[in-house]
């Protein structure tokens, strides 16, 4: 009885190693694309917010999204940029084993030394990059 349970017993524990190696991967996948987003919306942003500068954003768009320039005049009177807070919304990042495509709506503050701006973007992630679909900066009051 005992040598009929030792094969059993480790293919449970192989069963069990396996599933948790495949869920340690979809963890590690979603975090990466995760990260990948913040990086992305960085690399834009920081160069429309510190010099107006909005070749990196359409540069990025996605397939048919046409984007109007964002209104960026206010930044001469607000500079120099001092912090853009962390992007934070709606992430939905597909398990590495299922169809469908990463998606974000997020939003974050940049920090001027004389007033703020709040950042909302929309993005979709395929062919292994992020696309924009939506970006608008909305200067707020200037500092008092």
């Amino acid at each position: 009885m005992k040598s009929s349970r030792l094969p059993m017993i480790a293919g449970v524990a192989v069963a069990i190693a396996l599933a948790l190696i495949a869920l340690i991967a979809d963890t590690l996948h979603r975090a990466r694309i995760e990260n990948s987003l913040q990086d992305f919306l960085n690399g834009l942003s920081l160069p429309l917010l510190e010099r107006g500068d909005p070749a990196p954003l359409f540069g990025h768009l996605d397939a048919g999204v046409e984007l109007p320039s964002p209104d960026v005049g206010f930044i001469t009177r607000y500079l120099p940029l001092i912090e853009l807070s962390p992007w934070e919304g709606d992430v939905q990042v597909p398990s590495l084993y299922g169809s469908g495509q990463a998606s974000a709506i997020v939003s974050t503050r940049a920090h001027y030394s004389r007033g703020t701006a709040d950042i909302q973007a929309a993005a979709v992630h395929h062919e292994g990059q992020w696309h924009i679909r939506q970006y608008e900066v909305i200067a707020g009051p200037p500092a008092q």
